[in-house]
């Protein structure tokens, strides 16, 4: 699979990169996994921020704490793609 050209260029001009909120491994890794777009994130200057999901998503995520997750993208994409993190550190209201 190949990445666009219009996408590798939006990604050269972005002042701001945001990965999520989505589906770790259905979402957002698909996406990191196109060596082009992985490595233009990694050499972009733009602040490049993980926006991690609320709830873990069933039979994908189970479990998992938001550091599984920055593993689960470290362990899959050769090149550090993310500088910031936002998480929410209060629990889910039910309704």
């Amino acid at each position: 699979m190949r990445a666009l050209p219009l996408a590798i260029e939006a990604i050269k001009e972005a002042d701001l990169i945001l990965l999520g909120p989505g589906s770790l491994y259905t979402s957002i890794l698909p996406n990191l996994l196109i060596p082009e777009i992985a490595g233009a994130i990694a050499k972009s200057r733009a602040s490049r921020v993980y926006i991690a999901n609320l709830m873990t998503q069933p039979g994908e995520t189970a479990g998992y704490a938001l550091a599984d997750h920055l593993r689960a993208i470290q362990k899959h994409v050769p090149h550090r793609v993310i500088d910031w993190v936002v998480a929410n550190r209060r629990p889910v209201s039910p309704m």
